[in-house]
């Protein structure tokens, strides 16, 4: 079973079938002449890992060469199919300007070597020890490089929530890191899963690029996310969500908030045993029994983006539904290296990668589309601007929300639409494209308190795209929020392609004025 914000998540990004045709909208659109189109490949069965290497020290190895490298699955050598090193986020991306109520995903044109999130589950952090944890994680913040971007999200409730999105603004994060902790246990919170919150974070992670360093603050797992092991059939139910953060390239890093305890022996020992599986089934580290939790979220971060790339392509041709077990040496001039990886995927088809192969169209319909670059993986990167709607008149075009109920207050969301993101084709002899939008709402504890997906076909003017090939396509639509504290997920996605972006917005909604 998935939790709310999952389920309802899964419905705007996967259920796009459902969603609510809006048909006859043509604002005047400058559109891209290079399209993606929706393409058909050869697939080609690749097994990507990254691993990070230290030294007996502690310390990142750098300059090791491809021939250092073994790697082995099922206990079989395998041919390393491509190799590259990173060296750290040392071209931090360029600040995103931003206006009042504006919130973009611009930052993923540049994006770092490695992605870093904090999250801290409160679910199962007394109250001493976030007080504690907050003032080390402050100082972490003002520990980071210029321009080290980071996201941190928080789970006190039903669901994971995020305070703040991928930013350099130091100002910005301790302000997130004050709404998190301290913050008092909901009765029943203990009882959130560890799997339940690696797969909601799984989804909030999924549109970004390459890998992302999970940093995880909690007081205790959960739940035991043991290695594979098939003598234990409630391990082998732990598989679907190491392939997910695999294919997703997660590697979490447990951190003990409670830093050094003494308590009983039996249920510590089986904690950190649980953190160590959690660490080593994703590629990360478990750390515990260590009060200096700002140095260590210093060296995740350090470390985490300091490592190397390696794909293979396994020998057999077919999938088999099976847990592979990989397993990666390095040696080089008889040292004696820690190696951090992926230790396994389960082998159903999603370990794929296009191949060079024919692209073919694919229309239901039958009208036409324009073909371009192979660009489905990468998101659609726009901006959203939320401002009360009263602020905001609406035009004739804009996609007006039901009178607010008590409490609530409407607010319009401005889209601004790279052209080239979406697909053109030609219905009735008109140039358009089919534009998705979806907003999911929850509150300060998860909850889910708004829900509005709708379908956009919006006319091409042929004369402005002539003119501006790289142009913006302008969409308004309303939505009713409650006061208080409200998290958007706004999602938008091509209907021809499938492609999709995730712009995440932290709103204070005042008390509507009678």
């Amino acid at each position: 079973m998935c939790s709310r914000l999952v389920c309802v998540l899964r419905a705007v990004v996967w259920g796009m079938a459902c969603s609510v045709a809006v048909c006859g909208q043509t604002p005047a659109v400058e559109q891209s002449a290079n399209q993606p189109g929706y393409t058909l490949h050869v697939a080609t069965h690749l097994v990507l890992t990254d691993v990070t290497v230290l030294d007996k020290h502690g310390n990142p190895v750098h300059g090791l060469s491809q021939s250092a490298f073994q790697i082995f699955d099922n206990g079989k050598p395998q041919e390393i199919a491509s190799f590259s090193e990173h060296s750290g986020n040392e071209n931090p991306p360029p600040a995103a300007p931003s206006g009042a109520g504006e919130f973009t995903n611009s930052f993923l044109q540049h994006p770092p070597a490695a992605f870093n999130v904090l999250l801290l589950d409160v679910t199962t952090i007394h109250i001493a020890d976030q007080m504690y944890l907050a003032d080390q994680l402050r100082k972490f913040v003002e520990s980071l490089p210029p321009g080290e971007l980071l996201a941190i999200y928080t789970r006190a409730g039903d669901a994971v929530v995020l305070l703040q999105n991928f930013t350099s603004d130091h100002t910005l994060l301790r302000a997130a890191i004050s709404k998190a902790v301290p913050h008092l246990q909901q009765p029943g919170s203990w009882a959130a899963s560890d799997l339940d919150t690696l797969q909601q974070m799984v989804l909030s992670l999924r549109p970004y690029p390459g890998r992302k360093n999970l940093i995880w603050f909690s007081g205790g797992s959960n739940l035991a996310l043991l290695a594979d092991d098939p003598q234990f059939p409630i391990f082998i139910n732990m598989r679907p969500i190491y392939d997910e953060l695999e294919a997703t390239r997660i590697a979490v890093y447990p951190v003990d908030a409670r830093g050094l305890t003494i308590g009983e022996p039996g249920a510590m020992v089986w904690q950190q045993m649980m953190m160590q599986d959690t660490a080593r089934a994703t590629g990360g580290r478990a750390f515990y029994n260590n009060n200096g939790l700002k140095q260590i979220a210093a060296r995740i971060v350090d470390d985490g983006a300091r490592f190397y790339t390696l794909t293979y392509n396994p020998h057999e041709e077919k999938f088999d539904n099976k847990w592979h077990k990989v397993k990666v040496v390095v040696k080089a001039d008889g040292e004696s290296y820690d190696l951090s990886y992926r230790r396994g995927y389960y082998d159903d088809g999603s370990n794929v990668t296009p191949g060079s192969g024919g692209r073919t169209p694919l229309r239901a319909d039958g009208s036409t589309s324009r073909q371009g670059p192979d660009v489905l993986k990468a998101p659609i990167l726009f901006s959203a601007t939320v401002l009360p709607a009263a602020s905001v008149p609406p035009s004739p075009k804009t996609i007006v929300a039901a009178p607010p109920g008590k409490n609530q207050a409407t607010y319009n969301i401005h889209y601004a639409l790279p052209a080239s993101g979406f697909v053109q084709h030609t219905r009735d002899e008109r140039p358009q494209v089919e534009v998705g939008t979806g907003v999911l709402g929850v509150n300060r504890l998860g909850a889910h308190v708004a829900r509005q997906v709708e379908t956009v076909r919006i006319g091409i003017d042929p004369e402005k795209f002539r003119d501006h090939p790289n142009g913006i396509i302008g969409l308004d639509q309303q939505i009713n929020l409650p006061k208080g504290e409200d998290f958007l997920y706004i999602m938008v996605w091509d209907e021809d392609s499938g492609r999709f972006g995730i712009v995440q917005a932290p709103l204070m909604v005042p008390k509507p004025a009678k």
